[in-house]
């Protein structure tokens, strides 16, 4: 088990084991949030994951409507080149799913691992944006992508996204990619700066000089 307090929104952990599992609010909005740690019988890690139950967002998961277009093509023509689809999203995280084909095969009949890394950075940076400050939105200032093994041509692949940390400025995400039968294919964390909006009426950001 873990020793725990709340503080300013905030829940911190001292965790001695390897994992552990934290039930926050109370009534409809108890929450259970996993924290892992490299904690073992020498040492304790300090984790902190803000709660984000405050404001006017809803805390359930948001199903895409599927007679909308699509967000995530809309927004990126990459990621509707790839054909990655958001399965759910909320102040908890984000999933998202790919069905691996020709176009996301490096040689030997295997996933590119720049598609697994951008499941992730996509899945986390979902994850990110229902954090966001008021008229900004999350671009990739650090990603870590660690392989555990191959995705194959055919498989659905789910990624997942969840936010660690938020600051000011800042937010720290991590994320996994699973196949549907929850074999684990690819972990990752990320570092996500908020950035300004466009000027109203510009979906670009204006270029600026090097």
């Amino acid at each position: 088990s873990a020793r725990w307090r709340g503080e300013n929104g905030a829940f911190v952990a001292l965790i001695p084991e390897e994992a552990c599992w934290i039930r926050a609010g109370a009534g409809s909005k108890q929450t259970d949030y996993c924290f892992w740690s490299s904690a073992s019988r020498f040492c304790r890690r300090v984790l902190c994951l803000n709660v984000c139950f405050q404001g006017t967002r809803s805390s359930s998961m948001t199903q895409p409507d599927p007679s909308e277009p699509h967000e995530l093509s809309r927004r990126s023509p990459f990621l509707a080149t790839l054909g990655v689809t958001l399965v759910e999203r909320s102040e908890r995280g984000a999933t998202i799913r790919l069905t691996v084909d020709d176009r996301h095969l490096r040689s030997r009949g295997i996933a590119h691992g720049g598609v697994i890394a951008t499941l992730l950075d996509t899945a986390m940076g979902v994850a990110v944006s229902e954090h966001t400050p008021e008229g900004t939105f999350p671009v990739t200032a650090q990603l870590d992508t660690k392989f555990v093994r191959p995705a194959w041509d055919g498989e659905d692949v789910l990624a997942t996204g969840e936010v660690c940390h938020r600051g000011t400025q800042t937010a720290v995400a991590r994320g996994e990619v699973r196949t549907p039968d929850g074999v684990l294919v690819a972990t990752g964390s990320g570092t996500f700066v908020f950035v300004v909006d466009p000027a109203p009426g510009e979906d670009r950001l204006p270029r600026r000089a090097d």
